[in-house]
């Protein structure tokens, strides 16, 4: 069962770190890569809003014409967005949950069975490799959606649960999901310390816990 009083990291906190640590690290990248600290960090990332109405989840639903799963409506009741508490996912504002533009489906490879309805299908967060993760009402707008993710490269949207709340319960289990990745997955410590700025401006704070263990 998911703990809402502590299912987000707190605000000004990379996952795993202090606020202190945060600052450190954030201060030390900006210096190496001589990028803007905008730059850096994602919008919202680590200070997200204050958490949202019923009558904003109301009014979000109706524009949308589903209804948002359990989870997200109780999460974003207390935060409006920002990382899960143990992993590196973030979840995006509810405003920024949005269907995916028609660039994204011209390039995207899937089945057209696990995708009946484009409509039915919005973005709602991110994986620490950049990857944009989707909930997919394949089963009908007013039923619990199927979560899938997407990356550019090789560009495949594949499914990662079939239930929204099986998704999040195993992302915030102790960390004991496939969006907790291993240290050796990750490069932060050597691309400050070769001064190399990252691809991806989200790559340096997504990658910090990293360095930090």
């Amino acid at each position: 069962m998911i703990d809402f009083d502590r299912f987000w990291t707190e605000p000004g906190c990379a996952p795993g770190m202090s606020k202190e640590e945060t600052e450190a690290y954030l201060k030390r990248a900006q210096e190496m890569s001589g990028m803007p600290l905008a730059a850096l960090v994602p919008e919202g990332a680590l200070d997200p809003g204050p958490g949202v109405t019923a009558e904003e989840i109301a009014a979000w639903e109706q524009e949308r014409g589903v209804r948002l799963p359990d989870v997200l409506r109780q999460a974003l009741a207390r935060q409006n967005g920002g990382y899960v508490r143990d992993s590196q996912f973030r979840v995006w504002p509810l405003e920024a949950m949005i269907p995916p533009d028609d660039e994204f489906w011209e390039y995207a490879s899937y089945e057209e069975e696990e995708v009946p309805d484009r409509e039915l299908v919005f973005q709602f967060g991110e994986d620490e490799f950049g990857g944009t993760c989707l909930l997919n009402y394949m089963r009908g707008p007013q039923q619990e959606p199927s979560v899938y993710v997407h990356h550019s490269d090789p560009g495949d949207l594949d499914k990662c649960s079939d239930f929204v709340a099986k998704f999040f319960g195993g992302c915030v289990d102790l960390g004991n999901h496939p969006l907790s990745a291993s240290t050796e997955e990750h490069h932060f410590a050597a691309t400050v310390l070769q001064g190399a700025p990252a691809v991806n401006p989200a790559f340096i704070l997504q990658t910090m816990q990293q360095c930090h263990q």
